[in-house]
């Protein structure tokens, strides 16, 4: 038994348990069998009955409050010490050491080494016994210690004893940890299965709804065109598909993480809004039907920052989503309400579910590994990393519950200073204003308010500027004038992001426009989105809004990483790929060749040794875990090879991220790492950079994320917060961005009404995108949120009920009307 040991299991319970009892009873009825029945020269009641009352806490181990858990080993060994060494050696010197105390004598000493395994412990738990035993004995002693001969054996008998017993422990602690590994082991199992059920769900949901909107097959006529929606929906479904993935092979990881119980790195927290970010997983966790999306609701509250990670937070709010959508699946009136509360020691995210509760006597093992209680397929991982990840971001999550009538969980975070903030917005323009002197970039967007506003953000920055207004104006722009970046929306009249983009590439806007990184500035889903926009040949996505730090991060990345390598850079360029699995290496063979590299093949180790002996490549990508000769070695006997130059890179392919497989593939002789299943982006960013005559620089973390500061309940319009938001004070906000909305947006009500009444849905949803991120900027949260829950319905459904588009319509146009007095100095 290791009491130093903060994790207690069953068996330790119990045997203090059992060890409570025997005390217990034990003691008292020594002393009667000792008085009455076979006298005994001396015998002491305060010892006995002191022993007995000191196991009574002990009988009750399953009761301990959690806030005195941490005395409960300390305890028991006081008790084992006074109850056996002390009061049994006592007892025994007082006896005169006659042979039947040293039997009694030799039992405790037994007892003692069956329930601590640890020999140190035992030791000094008997000495420590013994010692005060003597000192007792010296102080009174009843019968002077008569040494015979027997006696002396009988004292002999005690090390033989003890080593017997220790030894017995030991191999029954083996038994019981082997049986503990193999416990642990069918409980990662079945969490991977049970956590995978969700995405690979999502997976089948989504190909089947791909699969009901490609038209019917005729070998023998050409199929029909589909239509815009059609098309949309299945890119939809693709991208939902794909999010769904990301996601699993994300849960797998965290797994593996808890099991391993790998530290969290903080390095890579980043400041976050929480109710953005809280927005992202609502919309991005897989539903199983809009009904069930429309049970939960997020209540506009108060906002504030924390630094975090926003995977990590995604799967927290993800993991109490799905467990509350689990339990109210019996109670459709049931919902779940999440709140953001601002205060000054803490922050706090409150996540509330109408359902069925939870029992008092499990609240207390809610957040233990491998704990569950009345799910059906439950590990209990879930929680317990819940848990490691909000101490990890310096807060914590408890919860409390009624049975019968709720459930809540409160996510605690510190608060984030405005002189921390402050810092970093300072860091973040500083690291900035290097990467960004001397470039020229292009902004798009139909919207006016939107370039005034990233024309604001880049101003303290030596960069020129241009904009454009739709995507005909920007291929003119291109045409005319060479631009490092363009900055460009997806959503436009005339000629939208997505067939500007396609025409840049195919070589519109002259040579420049095939290589100029283009980057969406857009409101849509991200996860959306993203496969339409590679599909056109940009480069990333940059989420409306987004404040002016969020936007110098994210720029200066795309920066960083310079223009597109064109297909010509890769001409003649030969890359061996070695996998035994047949569709890994026909998925890298296909993403490589789409950009003019020739790809080879080999399905193992010797094959690619062989592969090399024969011709040169430029680049070699390794799998590391293959039948016979694995990636390892094959990459030792390479690098051995002196024939083969010392410089040829070999990037390592594996489905473990642990540092140990890294530190190996290194150790090997290995130049890079691509964990599986590999993203075809980032599979042709290594390649390129590897491939390249100038490597790319490392592009580092991911963009950073700074939101807005924290603020009490919002009104309908904080100007304010607006303009902070901007990075303008007030004055700016309504003499430069008030006239600007004001031309834009004043007919957008009245048109919505017009829309809504010709039942023109496809048209109302354009005026919702047209207003959708912009509000946000002038602090009018309420009406930047009914927008995204609007457009959202409007884009899943192709409809949405009248009452929520007049709602709308009622609402922004009571916003300009505020902007338009405002503007004038009539409020």
């Amino acid at each position: 038994m290791k009491p130093a040991t903060n994790r207690h299991s069953v068996e330790d319970h119990f045997n203090i348990r059992v060890f409570g009892w025997l005390g217990f009873l034990a003691h008292p009825i020594y002393y009667l069998v000792w008085t009455h029945l076979i006298l005994q020269p001396y015998d002491n009641l305060f010892l006995r009955l002191s022993s007995s009352l000191f196991c009574i806490p002990l009988i009750f181990v399953y009761s301990w409050p959690r806030r005195l858990q941490r005395w409960l080993y300390p305890y028991w060994l006081f008790v084992m010490t006074y109850a056996l060494p002390l009061t049994c050696t006592y007892l025994t010197l007082q006896n005169g050491f006659s042979t039947m105390w040293m039997m009694t004598e030799v039992m405790g000493v037994f007892i003692l080494a069956m329930l601590i395994d640890s020999l140190l412990l035992l030791f000094i738990n008997l000495v420590v016994g013994v010692l005060l035993a003597y000192g007792a004995y010296w102080l009174d002693p009843f019968m002077p210690i008569s040494w015979e001969a027997a006696d002396m054996a009988a004292f002999a008998l005690i090390p033989i004893v003890m080593i017997c017993a220790v030894v017995f422990n030991f191999t029954k602690r083996r038994g019981i940890a082997a049986q503990e590994r193999n416990k642990a082991l069918r409980s990662l199992a079945g969490s991977v299965a049970h956590e995978m059920r969700n995405p690979l769900g999502q997976v089948r949901h989504n190909l089947n709804r791909i699969g009901q909107r490609l038209p019917v097959y005729h070998p023998d006529r050409p199929a029909e065109a589909l239509d815009e929606r059609a098309l949309d929906r299945i890119y939809q479904g693709v991208a939902q598909g794909q999010q769904a993935v990301k996601r699993g092979i994300q849960v797998i990881d965290m797994i593996l993480d808890q099991v391993h119980d790998k530290p969290i790195d903080p390095d890579r927290f980043v400041y976050l809004s929480a109710a953005r970010t809280t927005h992202k997983a609502l919309d991005e966790y897989g539903y199983d039907s809009s009904a069930e999306r429309d049970r939960v609701h997020l209540e506009e509250g108060a906002e504030f920052t924390f630094r975090g990670d926003e995977t990590l937070y995604l799967f927290v709010l993800f993991n109490l989503l799905k467990n509350a959508l689990y339990y109210l699946q019996t109670d459709p009136q049931s919902g779940i309400f999440l709140r953001l509360e601002q205060g000054e020691s803490c922050n706090r995210l409150r996540f509330k579910d109408t359902g069925p509760g939870i029992a008092k006597e499990n609240l207390d093992h809610l957040f233990d590994s491998f704990y569950t209680a009345g799910k059906q397929g439950g590990t209990g991982l879930g929680l317990a990393y819940c848990k490691r990840v909000m101490r990890a971001f310096g807060g914590d999550i408890g919860c409390v519950s009624v049975l019968g009538e709720f459930t809540e969980f409160t996510l605690t975070f510190p608060p984030v200073a405005e002189a921390e903030l402050a810092v970093y917005e300072r860091r973040v323009m500083d690291e900035a204003r290097p990467l960004f002197a001397g470039k020229r970039l292009l902004v798009v967007d139909d919207g006016s308010l939107h370039r005034l506003t990233v024309r604001n953000a880049l101003q303290p920055l030596p960069v020129a500027l241009d904009e454009a207004g739709d995507g005909n104006e920007a291929i003119e722009r291109v045409r005319g004038a060479h631009y490092d970046l363009i900055l460009m929306d997806l959503n436009m009249p005339a000629l939208n992001g997505y067939e500007a983009t396609e025409r840049l590439r195919a070589g519109a806007g002259g040579h420049q426009g095939r290589t100029t990184p283009i980057v969406a500035y857009t409101s849509e889903p991200p996860y959306i989105a993203q496969g339409k926009i590679e599909k056109v040949g940009m480069q990333g996505l940059l989420p409306k809004p987004c404040t002016p730090p969020e936007l110098l991060v994210a720029v200066g990345d795309y920066l960083r990483r310079g223009a597109p390598a064109p297909v010509v850079a890769y001409a003649g360029k030969r890359v061996l790929v070695v996998d035994d699995t047949a569709f890994n290496r026909l998925f890298v063979k296909e993403t490589l060749e789409k950009v003019g590299i020739e790809v080879m093949e080999a399905a193992g180790g010797e094959a690619a040794i062989a592969a090399l002996a024969g011709r040169s490549y430029d680049l070699v990508l390794m799998d590391i875990q293959m039948p016979g000769m694995d990636g390892l070695e094959a990459t030792r006997r390479l690098r051995a090879d002196r024939t083969l130059p010392r410089s040829l890179p070999i990037i390592g392919l594996s489905g473990k991220s642990g540092a140990e497989q890294i530190r190996a593939a290194q150790a090997a002789g290995m130049d890079d790492y691509l964990v599986k299943p590999i993203d075809s982006a980032l599979l042709l960013q290594k390649a390129g950079e590897w491939l390249s005559s100038a490597p790319l620089p490392d592009t580092g973390k991911s963009p950073g994320a700074l939101p807005m500061k924290g603020y009490a309940q919002p009104p309908a319009l904080d100007l304010d917060l607006g303009a902070q938001r901007l990075g303008v004070d007030r004055n700016q906000l309504e003499t430069r961005f008030f006239p600007t909305l004001l031309q834009d947006h004043e007919d957008i009500p009245q048109r919505v009404r017009e829309a809504q009444a010709a039942g023109d849905y496809r048209a109302v949803q354009g005026w919702v995108h047209k207003v959708a991120g912009l509000y946000f900027y002038l602090g009018a949260d309420a009406l930047h949120a009914q927008t995204k829950a609007l457009e959202d319905r409007l884009e899943g459904e192709g409809i949405a009920p009248t009452e929520a588009i007049e709602a709308f319509a009622d609402r922004l146009q009571t916003t300009l009307d505020v902007v338009r007095r405002l503007g004038s100095g009539s409020v």
